[in-house]
């Protein structure tokens, strides 16, 4: 099979796989190095391997069941997040597990450990799943949950596919919740008005955005949101529209976004479908809105920090922005609450967690590196689902599992059979 050109979702850090559907035997037999790809929907280069084998789950078996007590959904790793969402909706149950976007597969969602704008107590998808089928590199299925084989579960869990690939996931469903959110949002003009928004809300879900990452002082919009009983319509389909590739989204036309954002939608209050909260920006409507970023493509940072180091973050983030004259724009993030988490490497900690985006340059990698080495002094990390500039040094800095993973992926994994460019770039599997 030939080598096909890929790059990440954000079009960037391109190189040349062969992509293979996934099949009994893959991993055993061939020589790799092999790496396991959901809906390619990554902003860095965690889903494929330069010169190897890139096997896709998206469009391989999609079979899921839900248990006759509603307690459990058993999917394949290649079902799409959005459309699992909409069997359980119709099954009268609740399944916290959202995310970013409703593309991400089942398999990508628990190797990436996603979060949602639920409640912080909800935790992230690893706090719902219950048991996992995984292939590891020997081409052996091995069950695993928090009892049965538990250090291959953790490490599985926001483990970037290093694990082997995941073929079954199940996942543990909640008692029905209304379809309906009521939907408000307050306006902030600095951090600390915005801290102070998010900490005395009591609200079911919520999300900041900052509309203005120009200003000193970052202003934007708390999103919140609230079960209620009223009788909401769902969301319209998504659009298979043909998108060109453009630059769409540079100085004038972001500023004209946010300025939109901010006279239209800082006093939305309206009821709503929560996968409209959840899924409701106007990317989700396309599957290729990726486009829109025109050929260069762009770079997505995302990092949480402790709570208390929230303010000083976005003071560094101020001065490098000035001093390497980055643009920044399209910033969101949420609170994470201290629930312990169910991978080794799980991204989430007590505190905020922030993405924004910055046109690919090479100016622009030297900022977000810096700002990188700042991020891992203020006791944070960076999200691996997302990363594209980090160094192997702040990723020892930021997770402190780091070598106990790197262990149990050495025990199940000696001859680096998985790889991803994500991982030779970080050096994830050092031996």
């Amino acid at each position: 099979m030939s080598m096909v050109r890929i790059a990440s979702w954000s079009n960037i850090l391109a190189t040349r796989t062969r992509l293979i559907p996934y099949r009994d035997g893959v991993l055993g037999t061939g020589e790799g190095p092999f790496i396991p790809r959901g809906a390619g929907r990554s902003f860095g280069d965690a889903a494929y391997v330069g010169g190897g084998d890139t096997v896709c789950s998206s469009g391989a078996n999609l079979a899921f069941s839900i248990a006759s007590d509603g307690r459990t959904l058993t999917c394949a790793s290649g079902a799409p997040v959005g459309e699992l969402q909409k069997e359980v909706e119709r099954a009268h149950c609740y399944w916290a597990v959202f995310g970013g976007t409703q593309w991400v597969t089942a398999g990508g969602a628990v190797a990436s450990d996603i979060h949602s704008k639920a409640i912080p107590d909800e935790g992230s998808c690893g706090n719902h799943v219950e048991a996992l089928t995984v292939v590891t590199p020997d081409g052996v299925e091995r069950p695993c949950s928090r009892d049965e084989s538990p250090d291959l579960f953790a490490a599985t869990i926001g483990g970037m596919g290093m694990t082997g690939y995941i073929k079954q996931v199940t996942f543990r469903l909640q008692p029905p919740r209304p379809c309906g959110v009521r939907i408000r949002a307050a306006r902030f003009e600095t951090i600390a008005e915005m801290k102070s928004i998010s900490q005395a809300t009591s609200d079911d879900l919520q999300v900041v955005e900052w509309v203005d990452l120009t200003r000193e002082n970052f202003r934007g919009i708390v999103w919140r949101a609230r079960y209620v009983d009223d009788q909401v319509a769902a969301p319209p389909p998504h659009s298979d529209m043909w998108l060109p590739r453009i630059r769409a989204f540079y100085g004038p036309s972001v500023s004209l976004i946010e300025h939109i954002t901010l006279r239209v939608a800082g006093t939305l209050d309206t009821t709503a479908h929560r996968r409209r909260f959840h899924y409701g920006s106007l990317h989700e409507r396309f599957r290729n809105w990726n486009r829109l970023y025109g050929r260069r493509g762009f770079i997505e940072y995302h990092f949480c920090v402790p709570d208390a180091n929230l303010e000083e973050a976005f003071r560094t983030l101020a001065r490098l922005r000035r001093a390497y004259r980055a643009a920044v724009f399209f910033g969101a993030g949420k609170r994470f609450s201290d629930i312990p988490r169910a991978g080794l490497m799980s991204f989430p900690m007590d505190g905020w967690g922030v993405n924004f985006q910055t046109p690919e340059s090479p100016a622009n990698r030297c900022f977000l590196v810096e700002f990188g080495d700042a991020v891992a002094e203020l006791g944070g990390r960076i999200y691996l689902a997302k990363d594209a500039v980090a160094t192997p040094r702040q990723l020892e800095r930021m997770y402190p599992r780091l070598s106990e993973w790197q262990t149990l992926l050495r025990r199940y994994d000696p001859c680096k059979k998985i790889q991803s460019d994500l991982s030779r770039r970080l050096e994830l599997k050092p031996w």
